[in-house]
């Protein structure tokens, strides 16, 4: 994945982060649209904190569809530009609240902008698939958070609430009573300022990672005029699914476990095997056997079934012994009962079949009782041939 942060004024170069796993930073640096790596994940832009704002409104019931236009409404007095130069989006949980009503959090940007911004990407054919605010307020119930990062070479507070992104200048009210519990994160560059502003000791936290944490947050201001085609959002849902399921930590005992069931579904397939070859091998050194029995002047075992049928043969025909599919013993069991009134005009024969033509002014009666029915001949009539097979052929 590929996490592009976007720069709050036109710049040349673009600050990126590249991750594999989801969990750690792989690459990063700066680079022109045009540089940045080709990573075959998704491509996350990354909106700072400085371009957004933070709102929480009352829904009406029954909004549905129409939520952009009741927002810019609701929102009017409370924005610094018309609603119409400014891009809202909803809160990830606002499904319901656009049907029954409620209160939801509004994050907004300018939209001229963030259209400036991604217009460098757009033109070197870099689809950002998804927006996410760098930092955004905590969800009700949470810890609230306290960012140190380095502005501009200085060090800049960052309060997240559950109703917004605040910079502090000083430590308020509301900070205080929560300084118990909140959780303190602050870059390594201004980490020896925490002191002033908190007893705790702050969670160093990189840039590229608390982009990297941004881009698993729920919110997506890909919305509207950057909206993704549903495929592109079911792909991008798969991919995060998997990605967590491969490398998020809460996971790794469910992939040890598949990992165990497959190592033991691979031997239990191996012994399966080895077992069948061994049957085989079995059955196969048995017919050997039994050939190297019954011909013991077989000397090289290929194919015993062939080798025995062979053997039978050249035995039979040594002991002049005439087989039922020969020709001199299949014309005698014609001979014997052939109708006298019905003439022969030709006699066609291949291994264990005759073939009896009549001359074209007979026609062989059907049903007709034919000679070596009951000696393991079968016959067939059709017009005016008459066709006679030995049973061991079909």
């Amino acid at each position: 994945m590929l996490m592009v942060y976007l720069p709050t004024e036109p710049a040349s170069l673009y600050e990126f982060a590249c991750t594999d796993d989801g969990q750690s930073i792989r690459l990063q640096g700066q680079a022109s649209a045009l540089e940045l790596p080709a990573e075959t994940g998704e491509c996350v832009g990354v909106l700072p904190w400085q371009t957004l704002s933070w709102h929480t409104v009352n829904l009406p019931p029954n909004v549905g569809s129409r939520w952009p236009q009741v927002l810019e409404a609701l929102l009017e007095d409370a924005l610094l530009q018309p609603p119409n130069e400014v891009h809202l989006v909803c809160g990830p949980a606002s499904t319901m609240a656009w049907r029954h009503g409620g209160r939801v959090m509004v994050c907004a940007c300018d939209k001229q902008w963030l259209r400036s911004a991604l217009e460098p990407l757009q033109q070197a054919h870099r689809r950002v698939t998804r927006l996410v605010p760098e930092l955004q307020p905590i969800q009700n119930g949470e810890a609230a958070v306290l960012h140190l990062v380095n502005h501009f070479g200085k060090a800049q507070a960052l309060w997240c609430s559950s109703e917004s992104v605040w910079p502090l200048v000083a430590m308020t009210p509301e900070c205080q009573q929560h300084m118990g519990s909140m959780q303190v994160f602050a870059e390594p560059s201004v980490a020896v300022h925490a002191n002033a502003w908190c007893e705790q000791t702050p969670v160093l936290l990189t840039a590229a990672a608390r982009w990297l944490r941004a881009s698993q947050s729920a919110w997506d201001l890909a919305q509207h005029e950057w909206a993704q085609h549903w495929r592109t959002r079911v792909m991008r849902w798969m991919t995060q699914q998997l990605r967590e399921l491969w490398f998020a930590p809460r996971w790794r005992s469910s992939r040890q476990a598949v990992w165990a069931l497959l190592v033991l579904h691979l031997i239990g397939l191996n012994v399966w095997a080895w077992h069948d070859r061994a049957q085989l091998a079995a059955k196969q050194d048995a017919l050997n056997h039994m050939l190297q029995t019954t011909v013991p002047n077989v000397a090289v075992v290929i194919d015993p079934l062939q080798q025995m049928k062979r053997a039978l043969t050249l035995r039979q025909q040594l002991s002049a012994t005439p087989l039922a599919d020969d020709l001199m013993v299949m014309l005698d069991v014609v001979a014997k009962d052939w109708p006298q009134d019905i003439a022969i005009e030709r006699i066609d024969y291949q291994t264990g079949e005759l073939t009896l033509h009549v001359p074209p002014t007979q026609t062989l009666p059907a049903p007709l009782t034919l000679p070596g029915s009951s000696a393991g001949y079968r016959w067939q009539v059709e017009g005016n041939q008459a066709v006679m097979r030995w049973q061991g052929h079909t």
